[in-house]
């Protein structure tokens, strides 16, 4: 199991390994990296971690690497056969592994995501999403081309896979969508698994959504790169500048509470969807996450 720590609260960390200590699948080897050595935190966490877990490793970094980096280093540390993901804001089914694992297995599978429950701040259930059915192979591939729909927080996958890989790369807020299209490009058999195992928390201060515009152009060019057979190139990733972000997070929060606003305002939400580059890459993003749904 690789996760990292940054910021988040103790209630919130704590439950994320709480999670992973309850497990019916107890064969875990917890790799755990800090990448905010002032965090307040680190002998808490890892005095809860020496205390919960059998097989563990807690890394210090000595200066913020960032997401990627940290994972990487995670990785490089862990022993299993096995390699899970989870977010410490997140919360795991007590099931989740005993279920990725039989999933894999029984399909011959090489890389396993799930449904998942967006929880809020609170711990307390938004929606769950899901595809309505279990997807395999040729069926995840076919979706992964529209937008991404394997959740992060719930990946169990071959040591083999992520090794052959090289890990991540430094794709800002979409790692994990380069990650599930360059192993369909590598021709490994993906399945997602129609049951919400892992509880995601919705936090509008993380990083990926406070760069949610860069994070949509990012995805559309990996999605385009996956239909023509291509990864893509980290040389030529779009440069965005912070009004272009905050042009399309107003856009993408007027859209979600369009149900609640004055005709007027719904009006201007309309002319911006259709008027600026912001919004018509939303309304893209949108019908492609659609499109998806009705796979």
């Amino acid at each position: 199991m690789l996760m990292t720590i940054y910021k988040e609260p103790w209630n919130w960390i704590e439950r994320a390994l709480y999670s992973l200590k309850k497990q019916t699948y107890q064969d875990i080897e917890l790799i755990l990296v800090i990448d905010n050595p002032q965090s307040e935190l680190i002998a808490k966490v890892k005095d809860y971690v020496d205390k919960n877990f059998d097989v563990s490793k807690v890394i210090i970094n000595k200066k913020n690497k960032g997401l990627v980096k940290s994972l990487n280093i995670a990785f490089n540390y862990a022993n299993g056969s096995y390699i899970a993901r989870m977010d410490s804001d997140d919360i795991c089914y007590e099931n989740r592994f005993s279920n990725e694992m039989e999933f894999i297995k029984k399909n011959n599978l090489d890389f396993v995501a799930t449904a998942i429950d967006l929880i809020d701040t609170d711990g307390e259930k938004i929606k769950k999403i899901s595809l309505g059915k279990d997807l395999i192979g040729k069926q995840v591939k076919k979706l992964e081309k529209r937008t991404n729909q394997f959740w992060h927080p719930t990946w169990l996958l071959k040591r083999e896979v992520m090794k052959n890989l090289g890990g991540y790369r430094a794709v800002p807020s979409a790692e994990d969508y380069d990650f599930v299209a360059r192993a369909l490009l590598k021709k490994y058999k993906l399945g997602i698994l129609n049951k919400a195992l892992v509880r995601k928390r919705i936090n509008q201060n993380s990083i990926s959504e406070l760069d949610t515009y860069r994070q949509t152009l990012i995805a559309q060019s990996i999605a385009k790169g996956l239909k023509n057979g291509n990864e893509i190139d980290l040389n030529y990733l779009p440069n965005v500048t912070e009004r272009d972000k905050k042009k399309y997070l107003e856009i993408k929060t007027a859209f979600v509470n369009r149900h609640n606003i004055k005709c007027s305002a719904l009006v201007n939400l309309i002319m911006k969807l259709v008027g600026t580059s912001q919004g018509r890459i939303f309304l893209k993003s949108i019908l492609l996450q659609k499109m998806g749904a009705r796979l």
